[in-house]
Order: C-alpha cells, then structure tokens, then sequence
C-alpha cells in the first residue's frame, strides 16, 4: 500500500509538472499576440492577449503551487529543473495579474485626466512584481539545467530586463504628469528643447526655451527664447563639479547651451532656472527637456500640423526641416523666426488630440526609454518619485540599469551642425580570465560619417572650422562612463593608444577622448575597463540620444587562452 501511495504521489506530482510546463510555453503565443497588438495600435488585440497570457499563466502557477511539489524539487537529476520551472511559472502568474489591469485602464478611453492616479497606481504595481520577477529570474543557476529550460530562463530574465526600466519610467511619467498639464492647479514648465544636431550628453544643445502656463489640462504659451537672448546676461551662480570641468572645461556654466553637458539632470534644471531668473522671469514650477525625436513622436500621434508660413510639419519630414533646412536657407534670426513657430504649433495641437492612453505609450515609449525626456520639479515629491528613471537624466538612466551599465555619451566639438552625419556602431567583450576573478570590459565606438567630400554646406553647419575641427569634419568628445567602482583599463583610437581624461563623474567612472571624422571616414575608438568585483554581469549599453540610432551588438564574453 505505501509503495503503491508513493507511486500515485509521484504519478500526481509529475502530471502537476508536464501541466506547468505546457502552459508555460502556450504564453509564448499570448506574449507575441500582446506585442503585436500593442505595435499595431490594436486595443482589442492587447486586451484578449494579455488575458490569454494570464489564463496560461494562472494555470501553470497553480500547477506549481501544488503541495506535493517541493517533493518533487527535492528528486536527483531533475529536482533543479523543477525547481526552476516553478520559479517561472510562479512569477509568470504574478506579472500576468499585474498586467491585466493596467491594460484594461490603458484601453478603458480616451479621458486621461480622470485616469491618470489609478494608472500610476496600476504601473507602479506592474514594475514592483516585473523587478522581483527580474530578481528571481537571475538568481536562477542555469549552468545545470536542461538546456531547453535553461534557454527560458535566460530568455525571460531578459526580457524582463528590458521591460522592467520601461515600467518603472512610464510609472514616473504618470506621476509627473499631473504636475506638467496643471491638473492639481496652475503651474509653469519651461521646456529646454535641444538641438540633436550638435550633440550633448543630454540630447543637443539647449538653443530654445519655452515656457507654458498649464492648468486643468489648458496649455499657453507664455514666451520663448533662444541662445541669443543670453548674450550678455551673467553667468548663473551655480556650482558645478570639478569632474565636468576636467572632462569639458569651464563651458557647462558659461553657455546657456552647454547646460545638458552635465549626466546630472538636477545641476542641469538649476543652470537652466538660473539662466531663465536672469532673463527677468520667475522661478518655473518644472523644466522638461526634449529633443526632436520627442517632437517626431508627438506628431506621430497628433498628425501634421500647420506652421506659420503655410507649410505643413509632420513625423516624416521633422528631422529635414527643422536640423538641416533652417541652416541651410535661413539667417540667425530667420532660424529662430522658423524654430519657435514649429513650437509654437505643436503646442497648440497637444490638447487638441482625443487619444488613449495605449496610444501616447506607443508614440513614447521609445524616446522615454532613449532619454530624450528630463524631467526637474520643484515638488520634491514629485523628484523622488522618478528618481530611479530615465525621465531624472542620465545618470539616473545610467544608474537603473544596474551593475552592467556602460553609458556612451556623446558631444559635439564642431561648433556647427553636423550630427545628423554622425553615425556610431557599439560592440562589448568581456574576458574573465584574470587570476584575481576581475574581467576586462572592452566597449568598442566605431564612428563614421556619412557627409558627403563635397558637400557645400554654410557655416551655420560646419562652425567655419572656429573651434578647431577642419570644415567638413565632425569633432567629437566621445566618453563611455562605466559601472561604480571600476577601473581605467585605457584608450585606443585605431589601435593606437590616445590621451584621455579618466575621472570619476557623478559616481561613474568615465574616460573621454576627442575625436575627429572627415567626409566618408571611420574611427574605431577601444575604451577598456577592469570591473570592481569577481563575476561581473554582461555590459549593458546605453548611449546619448542621437538622430541616427547607434547599432548596438549583444556583448561578447570571449574564452580565456
């Protein structure tokens, strides 16, 4: 009789096993038709496999949650297996009920005003459950394990890697938002738009400022500004760190439009508030900063709007004509004529847009997730609720991805407006061979240019060679800021070892070395780096936001000799 209970046990336990297993790989269609929907803006499509994907993974976590279970863990050979996928299916049931309800507000309408605190509520809950699945999925050894269940594993610790900083940002953003659309009370937000097409850490350079009045969803523009409109004016009384001046020099705080030089966002809001009190105006409640691929996404969802002169601006010809055109047709003052009225006019088409909430995360995600978005507010609340986002800058951005972040900045040294030419490639190896467990981290920078040797461009574009770049050439200071705690390992410009300024900015250790590209050439530039402690992760490569987006390889881990 006991042999034969056991056998039925064991008969029980296996079947709760084999069930799990199914309904794990059933959610890999769920998770695809989820995808799929959300890409294509098709909300019934979301809704139906979001609950396909938690019908799968109920059933697969309450297989595992099964009482006779943990006997089952506890057999030889295929206990760690076991083991492991009820570590999967458990987690899957926990993001799958996180998950339905925050796609059932996404989808409820357009109203988002009245939405907005219970979706907060519902993301803040969905990145809390994604990070401890994230947790979970990692401390997983898979070194043993078949390699089928290993491969899951490893897929969906990844996945939720690259998932759970997107919730977290988007958690932000819903916390942010009532205070820059004014629904608590009227509020100021200065927008510090850069020009992506003279690069900067941030984004570009803050050549425009505008600064709105909002209030229970009502939008004014209030006034703008540009560049010029600082000329003369004292620099801020700002302290800046030693650190920026040895990577950059003293420029951070002497012009306006190196204020985004800085990875810290917070020094960046206060040389921006400073600059702007100059000008004679109040203090603003919040500073958002945005680049064009912010105002591309916005006008993906707005659709084609009118500008002053008659012309009409939409998401496909936004890059065209406002970073090359204006420079190439215009004067100063008919830039800025031009550049304020595009502001001007998808400003007034925001409030206009009947959309859902579904729709605006489509348009966004990307540039939140990029960086193109900063966020300052004077409510300290308000600060810490982002504080672990990419809306709190870069270092922040840097900072949420954990012990393997590697962050490629990059600004221009030209003077001119030549980015949009400036296209970079990122490969990462790592070797763990050292005797003392450290590895070698090699980010590789490949830089090229796509201007064409010919090109008969105005001086507005290639800085009519003032700052020291040949006319033509694209001049870069191009650093990598490393993971807390690791070491300098040295530069290489084509296999030639370079100069660099190695400091220790904002916590992170980073190295920084001029680089100059003519019409149609390409540098590689190695920066190498020995980690803080045994058994580093694989490097994760985050970069500056730039209008042609960088090609990022996977990272390598290369055999030892």
């Amino acid at each position: 009789m006991l042999l034969v209970g056991l056998a039925v046990a064991f008969g029980w336990v296996a079947s709760r096993v084999v069930v799990s297993a199914v309904e794990l790989a059933r959610l890999e269609g769920s998770v695809h038709a989820l995808v799929d929907g959300a890409s294509a803006g098709d909300t019934a499509a979301v809704v139906a496999g979001a609950r396909d994907l938690v019908a799968h993974a109920d059933a697969a976590g309450a297989a595992a949650s099964d009482p006779l279970w943990p006997v089952a863990e506890a057999l030889p050979w295929i206990g760690d297996d076991v083991a492991a996928v009820r570590t999967l299916a458990v987690h899957a049931a926990a993001v799958g009920q996180a998950l339905l309800p925050l796609v059932d507000a996404a989808s409820a309408g357009a109203d988002i005003a009245s939405e907005l605190p219970d979706l907060h509520t519902k993301l803040a809950t969905t990145a809390h459950v994604l990070a401890d699945a994230e947790a979970a999925m990692g401390g997983v050894q898979t070194s043993d394990l078949e390699p089928k269940i290993a491969d899951a594993v490893g897929q969906v610790h990844t996945q939720l890697a690259a998932a759970a900083p997107t919730l977290r940002t988007l958690a932000g953003a819903a916390a942010v938002l009532p205070e820059l659309w004014g629904w608590e009370g009227e509020r100021s937000v200065l927008v510090m738009m850069q020009n992506s097409a003279e690069a900067r850490t941030g984004g570009g350079i803050t050549g425009s400022f505008a600064l709105l009045s909002v209030d229970a969803g009502s939008v004014s523009l209030v006034t703008q500004a540009d560049s010029s409109s600082f000329d003369g004016v004292p620099m801020p009384n700002v302290e800046t760190a030693p650190s920026s001046a040895a990577l950059y020099g003293d420029i951070l705080g002497r012009y306006v439009q190196n204020a985004s030089l800085t990875t810290d966002f917070d020094l960046t809001a206060r040389l921006a508030s400073a600059w702007w009190a100059a000008l004679g105006h109040p203090a603003p409640d919040a500073i958002v900063s945005v680049d064009p691929l912010v105002m591309r996404a916005l006008l993906s969802v707005t659709g084609p709007v009118t500008l002053a002169d008659g012309s009409a601006l939409d998401a496909d010809n936004l890059i065209q004509r406002l970073l090359v055109d204006p420079y190439m047709t215009l004067d100063s003052e008919g830039q800025t004529a031009f550049l304020q009225s595009v502001t001007s006019a998808v400003i007034a088409a925001l409030p206009t847009v009947q959309a859902d909430p579904l729709t605006w995360a489509r348009a966004l995600v990307e540039p939140l997730a990029d960086g193109s978005v900063s966020v300052w507010s004077a409510d300290a609340g308000i600060r810490s609720a982002i504080a672990d986002t990419s809306l709190a800058g870069p270092a922040a951005r840097h900072a949420a991805v954990g012990p393997g972040g590697f962050a490629v900045y990059v600004n221009d040294a030209t003077g001119g407006k030549l980015d949009t030419f400036l296209h970079l490639a990122i490969e990462s190896e790592v070797s763990a061979c050292r005797t003392d467990g450290r590895s070698d981290t090699l980010i590789r920078v490949t830089m090229s240019s796509s201007l064409p040797a010919d090109a008969d461009l105005p001086g507005s574009m290639t800085g009519d060679g003032r700052y020291g770049t040949g006319i033509n050439d694209i001049g870069t200071s191009i650093s990598v800021a490393a993971p807390p705690g690791t070491f300098f390992g040295g530069v290489q410009k084509d296999g030639v070892p370079e100069v660099s300024v190695d400091v220790d900015d904002n916590g992170f250790p980073t190295s920084l070395v001029r680089v100059n590209l003519s019409p149609g050439e390409v540098n590689v530039v190695d920066f190498r780096f020995v980690s803080a402690d045994a058994r580093a992760p694989l490097p994760q490569i985050l970069t500056t936001p730039l209008l042609n987006a960088p090609e990022i390889s996977p990272a390598v881990l290369t055999p030892c000799a």
